[in-house]
């Protein structure tokens, strides 16, 4: 063991010198002790800065993430650092308080002095790879620090948890039915699962919004269903001339040999895509299951027997679909369509240009161990199944 410079490696002094500094540590934590606040709830406001209404909706929201995630995080106002730095205070009174489930550790403190204008966000070492202290220090900068500053420091409390709270969808949740029972996508050891944020600024300001991804993590003994992509692109050949409306119809046949549940369905386009369709082809019959209105925030539709999709609207413009069980059986087709109008001068082609190109995807989930069925490539009409070089493939490695 390495010993402190200046400190006696062993003996009678070593020992009366670790026994000083232990008295004096446990001395300045029974101080501290004695002019902590009480642990009341899961907000304390010694401060008396949050209102009655704020309070119970920080009580509410955060018994919601410890029962959804195991983390008990408290929030604190104090009258008084008692003349100390807001860092061991904060420390001290995470441990008085012992924060968080034993055996994980995973409890958080966001510790307010608005006396002495601080704020401290104090996190278990169970969570320290997670909240770690540069994210801490990213969310007091950006979503605490402007509200206080602003005297807003209900406003700044409540921030932290939007800067730091999984979102309020989630999954798997009360959307899953009996037949989703051990559903789970695969990502074999040693590969990577990469997310990208597809965001647009609709405004002419500078926009900053949060993306999430969840991802929960299931032991492979418990997974009975495997989720594989929809991912339809169409059509790269798509070149519609100026001022001109123009329905894009594209026809995907999956190479099934068995009933394959299709679990969820959403549409991707662009901004001049006044409507998006989709409906599934079973011999002489097309039944319609999906319309998206709004090409910046299409719903996404989930088939099961629990989940009631809303119904589609056509003079209100609002996304909706059938509901209940949906499945392709061998044979049976996807059809989708683009409502494209081109007000603009110039030509509009298939790019990730959300104002001046186009995009006819229809993406979604489907439950089977074979990765590769509904993922394909279309162009001048005609749909391919895989991926040429340079497209995301959507392989899950085994």
């Amino acid at each position: 063991m390495s010993s402190i410079a200046g400190w006696p490696r062993s003996g009678p002094a070593a020992r009366l010198g670790f026994a000083l500094v232990l008295s004096l540590c446990l001395g300045w934590l029974v101080a501290f002790a004695a002019n902590f606040p009480a642990l009341t709830g899961r907000v304390v406001d010694q401060a008396g800065i949050i209102p009655p209404q704020t309070r119970d909706s920080l009580e509410s929201k955060l018994a919601d993430l410890e029962a959804r995630s195991g983390i008990q995080l408290v929030v604190a106002t104090v009258k008084s650092l008692e003349g100390e730095e807001i860092e061991p205070y904060a420390n001290a009174l995470f441990r008085h308080w012992r924060l968080g489930e034993k055996a994980k550790n995973n409890g958080v403190l966001l510790l307010v002095a608005p006396n002495e204008r601080r704020v401290r966000i104090e996190v278990g070492y169970g969570l320290e790879g997670t909240l770690t202290d540069a994210l801490s220090s990213v969310i007091i900068t950006n979503a605490i620090a402007p509200r206080f500053k602003a005297g807003d420091f209900a406003g700044g409390i409540t921030g932290m948890l939007q800067g730091s709270q999984t979102p309020s969808s989630n999954f798997p949740g009360k959307d899953l039915g009996p037949e989703d029972d051990g559903i789970a996508r695969y990502l074999p050891a040693g590969n990577i699962a990469q997310f990208q944020l597809h965001y647009v600024n609709l405004s002419t300001e500078p926009n900053l919004r949060e993306g999430w991804v969840n991802l929960y993590k299931v032991d492979e003994s418990a997974v009975k269903q495997r989720i594989q992509t929809v991912f339809l692109v169409g059509d790269v050949a798509v070149n519609i001339p100026p001022n001109t409306r123009e329905t894009t119809t594209l026809t995907f046949e999956p190479k099934l040999t068995d009933e394959t549940r299709v679990f969820q369905l959403a549409a991707h386009s662009h901004a001049h895509s006044e409507s998006f369709t989709v409906w599934r082809l079973r011999g002489d019959e097309k039944e319609l299951v999906y319309k998206s209105f709004n090409w910046s925030e299409p719903k996404v539709m989930t088939y099961n027997s629990v989940v009631q999709n809303p119904q589609i609207d056509e003079v209100a413009k609002a996304d909706g679909g059938t509901s209940g069980v949906m499945t392709l059986m061998p044979g049976d087709k996807l059809m989708w369509s683009c409502d494209v109008n081109n007000t603009l001068n110039t030509a509009i082609h298939f790019a990730n240009e959300a104002h001046t190109a186009e995009m006819c995807l229809l993406g979604g989930s489907y439950i089977s161990d074979n990765p590769a069925l509904m993922s394909g490539l279309c162009a001048s009409g005609a749909c391919n199944q895989g991926f040429p070089a340079g497209f995301a493939q959507n392989i899950d490695g085994r």
